[in-house]
């Protein structure tokens, strides 16, 4: 914010920044937190290989971004293909890997080699799920807000 000083003609110039703590594992648009963390648990080790795809966030094809780009305001393809939140994507797939915890061995292998990835864009998230997995006071604190 700028406030001019009254009669000096300078302005000062004062920088405020502020600080929100959120939860270790962001799932924007869920409201029923225990109720999904309970689907996750209730599908098991069964789920792990769609939950580390959703985590490596593929791009979908070029002809998907295609349509995307160019036909996504008509009414029909925003139904047949809507858009992508990989952030979001992301964010739900560490809290179900988190909520499978403790993962099997090459379910952590496969998180440990996307860790080592790092053009990839979800290393850190794959090694925040390697790290919790061998630390059961960081799965319930990252899990602790949601339950």
């Amino acid at each position: 914010m700028i406030y001019p000083e009254r009669g000096t003609g300078r302005e000062t110039i004062v920088y405020s920044m502020k600080y929100y703590a959120t939860p270790a594992v962001p799932t924007p648009g869920v409201t029923d937190y225990p109720g999904a963390l309970a689907a996750i648990r209730a599908i098991g080790p069964n789920g792990l290989p769609f939950l580390v795809r959703k985590l490596e966030g593929r791009p979908p094809p070029r002809l998907i971004k295609l349509m995307q780009r160019y036909a996504g305001t008509w009414p029909i393809i925003g139904t047949i293909l809507p858009p992508q939140d990989l952030a979001k994507e992301q964010g739900q797939a560490v809290a179900g890997l988190l909520a499978l915890c403790p993962l099997p061995p090459d379910a952590e292998q496969k998180l440990r080699n996307l860790s080592l990835d790092f053009r990839s864009s979800c290393w850190y998230q794959a090694f925040y799920v390697v790290k919790a997995n061998k630390d059961p006071a960081m799965v319930r604190d990252a899990l602790s807000p949601y339950k």
